[in-house]
């Protein structure tokens, strides 16, 4: 697997936490698809494609030079990729932020950004899961878009719609967990079974499984109580 300084540290962390690893337990009959929105250069597509052979894979990145690392990494195990953003249909320009060596990007709608910028298109959550041939309800979510979950998922009906179907999902809250945890909180109770866990840099991690899929043990920092029921 092809790392960058900045992927190796990344990738030290996500295997230190326990809900990275959160497609572990869920019973292999109920995930028939992986979605992986910011899935940089391939870690965690390749752990999903590992836990949950049987299941189909999309691994998803908007910054064309992380994007030819990723295919490198993970096409060979029949996981599709593409090059796209989570966003609203708009095409976006993505412009370089930060060391080149973590290959963090942002971007913005095309004609926003200035400068030399790679142009890519974004779709939301409901177009991405259009692209799999697997039932919403066997669909499971990791979105990690440095943010931009803030903007395209948090608060967004077609978001919404989309993971109270799913069998669960992973997202990590980058976009501010204070100003975004409530929607999440209140927005799953009938549907998933949740986990979460607040960092000290004010971003946080939110996990949901639907309440009536098996799991094969049990889950770190899971809100039993919960009544999940559909």
């Amino acid at each position: 697997m092809i790392l960058t300084p900045g992927s190796q540290r990344h990738l030290a962390w996500c295997v230190r936490s326990a809900q990275w690893q959160y497609l572990r337990w869920l019973d292999e009959e109920a995930v028939k698809g992986v979605i992986d929105l910011g899935a940089h250069v391939g870690a965690y597509s390749l752990m999903a494609k590992m836990l949950q052979p049987q299941a189909s894979v999309l691994a998803v990145e908007p910054e064309p030079d992380t994007y030819a690392i990723l295919r490198q990494n993970v096409s060979w195990l029949g996981i599709k990729t593409l090059l796209a953003a989570l966003g609203d249909g708009s095409e976006f320009a993505m412009s370089q932020a930060g060391r080149k060596d973590r290959m963090d990007c942002q971007y913005d709608k095309k004609g926003d950004c200035s400068g030399d910028a790679s142009t890519v298109p974004s779709y939301m959550l409901s177009r991405f899961a259009e692209m799999m041939s697997v039932e919403p309800d066997k669909l499971f979510w990791k979105i990690d878009v440095q943010g931009a979950e803030f903007r395209y998922v948090t608060r967004n009906q077609d978001a919404l719609f989309v993971l109270q179907q799913s069998v669960g999902f992973f997202v990590e809250l980058d976009g501010g967990w204070d100003t975004q945890s409530a929607w999440w909180l209140e927005s799953f109770p009938r549907t998933h079974i949740l986990s979460w866990k607040k960092s000290r840099r004010g971003t946080g991690i939110i996990c949901g499984r639907r309440g009536n899929v098996s799991v094969l043990g049990p889950i770190p920092f899971e809100i039993q109580s919960q009544p999940a029921s559909a």
